[in-house]
This record gives structure tokens, C-alpha cells and sequence, in this order.
């Protein structure tokens, strides 16, 4: 005889002193845990893999920076991150220009393998970052505005 009772979610046994289990009883109850368990185990949309835990195990560093008004400035970090972000505060990461005709850049994102958004570049722990004095094919750079305040993301 089975249980009197089962449990509200997985449906196992919740005998009562009055049953007699059987070992199927058991044996049906570990293979009812065992599907459960192992299903929730394996889905990867709700468990991080190794490759997403070591993506997410590198530590995070601000910087906050007072531009200088230089075409080029080169920062010099504490460590060479994988990818940076910059971008000045109180600013939308670009906006147009009407009196040059240009779209200002005001962020940029950069990677250590050399892909950028533009404006930037990372070598190292060198971020190379460009505040451009005229249009260039209809783009201005404005990474190191003069009193800009500027916030850099470095993620390792």
C-alpha cells in the first residue's frame, strides 16, 4: 500500500502510521526527486555556466576625471581592464552639433583586443582618450572636454 498522503509539489510519499510502504514506494519517490532535481540542475537559463562565472568574477573600478581640454590624454590605470567605459556626466552619450553639422561623442566603450566605439583606445593599461577640435566625417570626440567631468568604467 502506498502513502495516505503525498506532498503538494512533487507528489512523494507522506505516510501516515498507519501505512505499510513498499520499497517501489521509495524507489518511485527517488526517481520523482531525481527528474525534479536534475531538470532544475541543467537549466542553464536559471544557472550561471563556468564561463559566465568567470566573466562575472572581475572586479569593477571608477575613476572620475576632471577633462583637461587636451586633444589626447592618455590615463594610466591600476590595472589593464578587458573593457572601459567612459562617458561624460550629465550628457547624453551623443547630441548634434547644428552650428559644425556634426554628431558630438560624448562616450565610448573600448576593449583590450583594440575594438572601440571611437574616441578611445586601451593598450595596456593605457586608455588613450580624444577630445577633437573640429569635425572629422561628421564627428566630433569629446572625451576630455576642459572642467568635463568625466566617469570611467573599468571592468577586468
Amino acid at each position: 500500500m502506498g502513502s495516505t498522503n503525498k506532498t503538494e509539489y512533487l507528489g512523494l510519499s507522506g505516510w501516515v502510521h498507519s501505512d505499510t510502504p513498499k520499497m517501489i514506494d521509495f524507489a518511485t519517490d527517488n526517481e520523482i526527486v531525481d527528474s525534479v532535481l536534475g531538470e532544475h540542475i541543467n537549466d542553464s537559463k536559471i544557472h550561471l555556466s563556468e564561463e559566465d562565472r568567470a566573466l562575472l568574477g572581475g572586479s569593477i573600478t571608477s575613476i572620475l576625471m576632471a577633462g583637461n581640454g587636451s586633444t589626447s590624454r592618455t590615463v594610466t590605470l591600476s590595472s589593464a581592464p578587458k573593457m572601459v567605459q567612459i562617458f561624460l556626466k550629465n550628457a547624453p552619450p551623443a547630441s548634434w552639433n547644428s552650428e559644425k553639422s556634426c554628431m558630438v561623442v560624448n562616450s565610448a566603450f573600448v576593449l583590450q583586443k583594440g575594438m572601440s566605439t571611437g574616441g578611445a583606445s586601451l593598450t595596456d593599461k593605457s586608455l588613450v582618450l580624444t577630445n577633437s577640435s573640429a569635425p572629422s566625417n561628421g564627428i566630433m570626440y569629446n572625451l576630455n572636454e576642459e572642467y568635463g567631468q568625466y566617469v570611467i568604467i573599468c571592468y577586468s
